[in-house]
């Protein structure tokens, strides 16, 4: 049977609280796993959506 990959992408908040930023890093640190670090806390899709969206873009454009 073929195995399927599968990438993930990782967006963790630099103010997040300190049990949830460290969940977030261990998924980061996963195979196949890419991490990107932004500023705010865990509503940073809220505060930051540019930047979550200029984030979010690239790795779709690369997943396909």
């Amino acid at each position: 049977m073929p195995h399927l990959i599968i990438l993930i992408l990782v967006i963790t908040a630099d103010q997040a609280p300190p049990k949830s930023k460290a969940e977030m890093e261990a998924l980061a640190d996963l195979p196949r796993v890419e991490a990107h670090s932004l500023p705010g806390t865990l509503g940073l899709y809220e505060e930051f959506a540019p930047d979550v969206a200029a984030s979010i873009l690239p790795f779709l454009t690369r997943s396909q």
